[in-house]
């Protein structure tokens, strides 16, 4: 899995992108629990392009300056993802755990990838 980081980032993004063709077609019959799900995701997939982005940076970087941009561009992250957070939750009015859910959608994604791969690479789970 890690062999290979720009095919993690695509394959993270990929799998997010089908989930949310899944949400957008329940739009109609839950509206705010869809939605809520969309937006987070989408905050979540700008939140990890950014954290995959200043990875690649920081590791070309000198180690002297890598420490004072990692400090930078970590609490910009996170000033992003509340400053979304509070406009999303403030002005559209969707539910907040769906929404939630969506924000961990790379997360969750990277775990449940990262789980599959350890059990293909088991030798007691091949049989």
């Amino acid at each position: 899995m890690l062999d290979n980081p720009r095919k993690l980032v695509t394959q993270v993004i990929v799998i997010i992108f089908l989930t949310d063709v899944l949400a957008a077609m329940t739009l109609s019959l839950f509206f705010n629990e869809a939605l809520g799900y969309i937006l987070g995701s989408i905050g979540s997939v700008i939140y990890f392009l950014l954290l995959a982005r200043d990875t690649r940076k920081i590791l070309d970087s000198v180690s002297g300056k890598a420490g004072v941009q990692a400090f930078k561009t970590f609490y910009l992250k996170y000033v992003f993802l509340i400053v979304y957070s509070v406009v999303i939750v403030k002005f559209i009015r969707l539910n907040i755990l769906t929404f939630g859910i969506g924000l961990l959608s790379s997360q969750i994604v990277i775990f449940i990838s990262a789980g599959w791969d350890s059990l293909k690479n088991n030798k007691y789970f091949r049989g």
